[in-house]
């Protein structure tokens, strides 16, 4: 659950502690996330979209750095795929400081 950074954090351990017989993780792919949720924070004081879309992923890849470089190491690479979704391309030009931190501020969803 990417509403939680606890979850991710945990969901990580697990992961590093499964592929660690196999010397590590070969391939990491962050798929896209999320778009069009309520405007509320998750517990961690960011707006949902935001981190489900791309704090969790960039926290998870963090936390897997470690099994990633084993794997490269044993094997000669190991691989990190970020992918969003075309939404992108349709998002109205925000205020960065208004939705990346912790705060009160939403990217629109149902608010005003």
């Amino acid at each position: 659950d990417f509403r939680s950074l606890a979850t991710v954090r945990e969901a990580a351990a697990r992961v590093a502690r499964l592929a660690e017989p196999y010397g590590g993780v070969d391939v990491l792919a962050c798929n896209a996330g999320v778009v069009g949720f309520r405007d509320e924070r998750t517990r961690d004081g960011y707006d949902v979209t935001v981190q489900i879309s791309h704090h969790a992923h960039f926290l998870l890849t963090k936390l897997l750095l470690p099994s990633l470089r084993a794997a490269a190491a044993a094997r000669g690479e190991s691989r990190v795929v970020q992918h969003h979704s075309g939404q992108r391309n349709k998002v109205v030009l925000y205020e960065p400081e208004l939705y990346i931190g912790r705060g009160t501020h939403s990217l629109g969803g149902n608010g005003p």
